[in-house]
């Protein structure tokens, strides 16, 4: 299964899923974690593990003049090509753009219900 995480928070969660990765081996592998928030602890925790990170701010779309559909776009276009089976969700206080959601509909879930289903 491949996963990718949006975060904006210190990464419990996402330790929660690690520890859950590694009790089950070859059951998931998380391909790209990202935040939009500067010195989110998730994205040094993902960093740790080699884990690939995005920082990906939506500050500066705002101060750029561009759009939240401009910076949903371009998030998509960074996790589209990654394929992954869940989109997961953890302290993400944005709103999705629909054009985003519409992309990874099947995919979207939040990491605590993802985390219960899997028995973590």
């Amino acid at each position: 299964m491949r996963l990718v995480l949006l975060a904006s928070d210190h990464g419990s969660g996402f330790e929660r899923l690690l520890t859950l990765l590694a009790a089950r081996s070859g059951f998931a592998q998380v391909l790209l974690v990202v935040t939009d928030q500067r010195g989110a602890r998730v994205q040094d925790r993902a960093e740790d593990r080699g884990i690939p990170t995005l920082f990906h701010p939506f500050d500066w779309y705002a101060l750029t003049g561009r759009t939240a559909v401009e910076y949903y776009a371009d998030l998509a276009a960074h996790c589209a090509p990654l394929a992954p089976d869940y989109i997961l969700l953890s302290g993400w206080d944005r709103a999705l753009d629909p054009a985003f959601a519409a992309c990874f509909t099947a995919q979207l879930l939040p990491l605590d219900a993802f985390l219960e289903a899997n028995h973590a």
